[in-house]
């Protein structure tokens, strides 16, 4: 059977078919919002924040910001549901964002280099790839422009977050 010259995506998946009733409620009623940005694992694997040492402090987000994020994260669309298929590692975060609504807070990492995420919400967790990487690295570099890099291929300057590195040790 041959190959399709390009990935069309099926059908989408409703949210409630990816993500469980209580992270979803927190991403529908997402009303604030935090962000740092964190050291990256050597190796994938699901972590929670605590595990990640955190190379800057929490930056909150503006409404504008809370808008597009809220956007994102309740856009079917944004959710890699199998297909089409990748090859690659599961992600590695740098990236932490703390949700929080009238339906309750959650947690979200990021990995802005291999478009995936990992949420965290009370008992409920979810992994996955995402479509939303270019969006939510413009988020990124919105809130810590003093680490952003002006090239689009890239989210963060070629060597500031290694600089981070060192003052996190």
């Amino acid at each position: 059977m041959a190959r399709p010259a390009t990935y069309e995506r099926a059908s989408l998946v409703p949210l409630n078919e990816i993500l469980g009733a209580r992270t979803l409620k927190v991403a529908r009623s997402l009303a604030a919002a935090d962000a740092a940005i964190l050291r990256r694992p050597t190796r994938p694997g699901s972590h929670r924040l605590s595990d990640y040492a955190q190379l800057t402090g929490c930056r909150r987000l503006n409404a504008s910001q809370v808008r597009v994020l809220h956007d994102i994260l309740t856009d079917p669309a944004s959710y890699w549901t199998g297909w089409p298929v990748y090859r690659r590692f599961p992600p590695r975060p740098g990236f932490a964002l703390q949700l929080r609504g009238s339906g309750g807070e959650a947690t979200l990492l990021v990995d802005l280099q291999n478009p995936g995420w990992e949420w965290f919400c009370g008992a409920e967790t979810y992994w996955g790839f995402n479509f939303a990487g270019p969006q939510l690295a413009a988020l990124a570099k919105g809130l810590f422009p003093e680490y952003a890099s002006p090239r689009s291929q890239a989210v963060w300057k070629k060597g500031e977050i290694e600089a981070l590195y060192g003052s996190a040790s």
